[in-house]
């Protein structure tokens, strides 16, 4: 069976009206996991836009477990309908910090912020360095900074432990 999917034009298509395009397919092809859903977006790529997802996610965050459909559909809505430039988006990343959000809203939130950012390869470090930074628990924060988690998914891993140890 051949699959055929729309394909996104940044500048050209506006990106709600073309996910909704795509969830059409995919609903029409049987397609409903994430992971069905993620491999067949990244296949309706071209090397444009191939560049511009490389300039904003490395390829190991790509292969990873938590690059899902919609990890790639938040970066796409924020790249290209967010309405904060770069530097809006760096600066409002550094003054996250957790506050009273619970935690998975807080990394949430980080989450579609630092894909604004366009950092690309250094999206990982920055997100694991504001983690340890920015979360609300003194004694968690100096668990993560004795532990120095090598990734944003460690450091999510060994707040998660922490917290449930308590």
């Amino acid at each position: 069976m051949r699959f055929h999917f729309p394909t996104f034009k940044p500048g050209k298509d506006a990106w709600p009206v073309y996910r909704a395009a795509l969830n059409v397919a995919f609903a029409r092809q049987g397609i409903t996991t994430s992971w069905q859903k993620r491999d067949a977006f990244l296949l309706t790529f071209d090397t444009d836009l191939r560049n511009t997802v490389a300039a904003g996610i490395s390829p190991m965050e790509i292969d990873s477990r938590y690059c899902t459909y919609e990890f790639l559909c938040s970066f796409f809505e924020h790249r290209f309908d967010s309405g904060l430039t770069e530097s809006q988006a760096e600066r409002e990343f550094d003054n996250c910090l957790q506050g009273n959000l619970p935690f998975d809203t807080w990394v949430e939130k980080l989450n579609s912020l630092v894909l604004r950012c366009g950092w690309g390869p250094m999206t990982d470090r920055a997100l694991r360095k504001q983690i340890i930074k920015g979360c609300n628990n003194a004694e968690a924060r100096a668990e993560l900074v004795r532990r120095s988690p090598r990734t944003a998914a460690d450091a999510i891993q060994l707040y998660r432990q922490f917290m449930a140890s308590l």
